[in-house]
């Protein structure tokens, strides 16, 4: 079997370090190789890498028997996937729940044709949807405000998936909603190189004096910073006894400098630090020195979460919100936050974390055991190729269905017609045989 895996592979891509370690173990089952549409800045891999173009992939693609597309939602990184799927449908493993942000710039920032995007609201959600979205992403309060889990757009995938891979429970009852085809839960593969049983001595990254806890992610509301700050800050003991660090990136510009203000006005200047993108090997400084993670989310737009199995796998106290994949982490190997109540049970939870560093110990213990068994590499392995399998068997009746629907559809046949059920019949019985 011969696989071609898209993704981008930036270091800075969290599915680009996630396709790093699931194409390694894949290959242990079948020839994979990596397809990727830019050179710079890739993570290590000793799988082949194929450089492709939207003029030359078809042609790359003539002798591979299934093509695997990770689909998140950042135009830059994955709008070149998102066209070669348009071209040649295969197995699509979508990261986010919410592809809103991706289309909203596929169309206006990369296509250049603002009017598809506005016509493209209106056939998935009516003018009145539409033109209410539009408005909304003219600022950035309102955009914020949007629950953009109702708009989120992956429809415009279906049409081009042979089957849809997903991380949890949570996502593929999202997807079941919009697609009635294959499905497959394959819990999230996730592996740090770490070794934090050698620490960096020299690591000051910390204030050793105080709790310090560990926010990783690009800087944006749903992760609920704000709220963070405002429970440290509603507190004198929290003040004196707690840092938070927040890494990712700043690109959100409105909501950082919300947060700088937010910071400067309770006086948290001491406590709080937004520190952007870090490189890997400093990030693992600051994994292994924390006390805690914050891990909240609100809405949750994640299919499943790499930085929770990443920080549950080191053994750390994690506190999420009690929403989507979040909640169906066992009560012992996380804290779950309710969303309706944030910041008055983050302080009571940050207050109890001092009063009873035992505590710590026992949720981080649970967590890497959780982890160890549910999110193993062999068992990844095996359901993605198993899965694989199944799609390439049914591949030939997919393109017997795609042909007899041309030619009813060239016949004039319509769908209420009873000459469609007899025919779905028939095509089903004849591949049963």
């Amino acid at each position: 079997m011969k696989i071609a895996w898209f993704t981008p592979f930036n270091k800075k891509s969290a599915i680009g370090r996630y396709s790093q370690y699931a194409t390694q173990v894949l290959s242990k089952y079948a020839n994979v190789d990596i397809f990727i549409s830019n050179k710079e800045n890739l993570h290590d891999t000793s799988l082949s890498t194929v450089h492709y173009t939207s003029k030359n992939v078809l042609s790359l693609l003539k002798d591979y028997d299934i093509c695997i597309y990770n689909i998140g939602d950042y135009t830059e990184y994955h709008a070149s996937i998102y066209e070669t799927m348009c071209n040649c449908p295969g197995i699509v493993i979508v990261h986010d729940l919410c592809l809103h942000n991706f289309f909203w710039g596929y169309y206006n920032l990369y296509l250049h044709k603002p009017e598809e995007y506005i016509n493209i609201l209106i056939s998935l959600y009516g003018k009145k949807n539409a033109y209410m979205i539009l408005d909304a992403s003219r600022a950035f309060e309102t955009w914020s405000a949007l629950n953009l889990l109702d708009y989120h757009m992956t429809d415009l995938l279906c049409p081009y998936s042979l089957g849809f891979v997903a991380h949890s429970k949570y996502h593929e009852s999202k997807l079941k909603s919009i697609y009635d085809g294959p499905i497959c839960i394959v819990p999230l593969l996730y592996k740090n190189d770490w070794d934090i049983d050698n620490k960096d001595k020299d690591f000051d990254g910390y204030d050793s004096s105080k709790i310090n806890l560990l926010t990783v992610g690009n800087i944006n509301s749903n992760k609920r910073i704000h709220s963070t700050i405002s429970a440290i800050g509603s507190n004198q003991k929290l003040r004196q006894k707690i840092n938070l660090t927040c890494i990712g990136s700043l690109e959100n510009k409105e909501y950082v400098e919300k947060l700088n203000r937010q910071i400067t006005e309770m006086n948290l200047t001491e406590n709080i630090r937004l520190l952007g993108f870090v490189e890997n090997e400093q990030l693992s400084n600051y994994y292994t020195f924390a006390d805690a993670s914050v891990n909240l989310r609100y809405p949750a737009f994640e299919g499943a979460s790499a930085s929770l199995v990443e920080q549950m796998q080191l053994g750390k106290t994690v506190i999420v919100s009690d929403t989507g994949v979040y909640s169906e982490i066992p009560n012992d190997c996380v804290i779950k936050i309710d969303p309706k109540n944030e910041v008055e049970e983050l302080r009571q939870v940050l207050l109890n974390l001092i009063n009873n560093p035992s505590k710590r110990k026992s949720y981080g213990a649970n967590a890497k055991a959780y982890v160890k068994e549910t999110f193993s590499p062999d068992k990844y392995g095996e359901k993605l190729y198993n899965f694989i399998k199944s799609i390439i068997f049914l591949k030939p009746l997919y393109s017997i269905t795609d042909l007899i629907s041309q030619e009813l559809n060239s016949m004039g046949v319509s769908l209420d017609m009873r000459i469609c059920e007899t025919v779905s019949k028939e095509v089903e019985l004849l591949y049963e045989k």
